[in-house]
């Protein structure tokens, strides 16, 4: 089964839990500029612009999310949050290419194995099936590996896996070896 909290993507949300105080900790941990520097007040905004494209997610408007959630990446580009968001708004929208885009950044700048890390690994092996071709299949394939090799049996991974698998196979000449 899927639970409801993750839309079925079997993943914890995406950024900081435990509250608006509490992420900003979190995000201020390691990076250089405090509040002196004018660094605290863009973390901060950001913070909230994030939240806000995450209550627009929750209403289902996808193009009011993405809005805030890239406001919020324009802020402080060092904050993945609202980037991986963003994605998963994009697959909602059925914009495959913007959402492997962000999810390639997530990917490549995440802590591996971290829920944005994992969840944009997922998200990427989706907006890859529904793209489709050899290249975006086998980016996928890759994805989920990743993914399973830290959660394994993940079932929607597991589902996906063999679909994009099948998929890859249907492409006769164009497939891996």
């Amino acid at each position: 089964g899927t639970c409801g909290r993750c839309d079925g993507e079997g993943l914890t949300d995406v950024g900081p839990g435990g509250g608006r105080e509490q992420a900003l900790r979190r995000l201020r941990g390691g990076r250089g500029g405090g509040e002196a520097s004018g660094g605290g007040r863009a973390l901060a905004a950001a913070v909230d612009l994030k939240e806000a494209g995450d209550a627009a997610y929750g209403a289902q408007d996808y193009a009011a999310a993405v809005a805030k959630y890239d406001a919020a990446s324009q802020l402080d580009r060092a904050y993945l949050a609202p980037v991986a968001n963003r994605a998963g708004a994009y697959l909602k929208m059925g914009r495959w290419r913007d959402c492997q885009r962000d999810c390639a950044r997530v990917v490549a700048a995440a802590a591996r194995g971290s829920d944005l890390h994992l969840r944009a690994c997922l998200r990427r092996a989706v907006a890859s099936e529904k793209l489709g071709g050899a290249e975006a299949l086998r980016a996928g394939l890759a994805a989920l590996d990743v993914l399973l090799k830290s959660q394994p049996g993940h079932p929607e991974a597991v589902r996906l896996r063999a679909a994009v698998e099948e998929a890859l196979g249907g492409l006769g000449p164009d497939a891996p070896p």
